[in-house]
């Protein structure tokens, strides 16, 4: 909690054999019902860190990306599967108190080569941009999405494509491409 990184190195290195199962322990409890929002942020951002140290100890990366994907998912919707809704998918923020609360869906499955659109319903600009890309080529980078306008991606390789809007609070979602 007092985000001391040489401490949790230490941590990491004695423990490194048991690392995954106690990191897999503490996130399936902030990921409880129940847990406070304040709580589960705390958990995440140790789980976060003792993944990232474990990785620059060992070289693994496969750590680190389990508990960033789980931790990103337990913030979406359950996904929507739209492969049967056409080729245009539309994801809009929702918008309370001049803030972005919430894309609208913010988990869809769509079929390859179809497109998504995203359509800024805030009172400032927006940005969409990847995150936990890995190697492939899995990008999402929008232009400045002004107030009222929207912004177009087509999908064409397979695959999850996990992203943030920003910068007013940021949102977590998921596009998923079947093949």
């Amino acid at each position: 909690y007092k985000r001391d990184h040489m401490a949790m190195r230490e941590i990491v290195a004695k423990n490194r054999n048991t690392i995954r199962k106690e990191a897999s322990a503490a996130l399936d409890t902030a990921l409880a019902p129940g847990v406070s929002k304040e709580n589960k942020e705390a958990l995440f951002y140790i789980l976060e860190r003792l993944a990232t140290e474990y990785k620059m100890i060992t070289g693994d990366n496969t750590e680190l990306t389990t508990i960033k994907k789980r931790i990103f998912e337990s913030r979406l919707s359950p996904a929507l599967d739209a492969k049967e809704t056409g080729t245009l998918h539309v994801v809009q923020n929702i918008v309370a108190e001049a803030s972005q609360k919430s894309l609208s869906p913010n988990n869809i499955i769509i079929n390859s080569g179809e497109t998504v659109r995203w359509t800024n319903n805030n009172t400032i600009t927006a940005r969409l941009a990847s995150v936990m890309s890995g190697g492939e080529k899995k990008e999402i980078l929008s232009p400045k999405i002004a107030p009222g306008k929207s912004w177009e991606h087509t999908f064409y390789t397979p695959g999850e494509y996990y992203y943030i809007s920003f910068p007013n609070n940021v949102l977590y979602g998921k596009v998923v491409v079947a093949n």
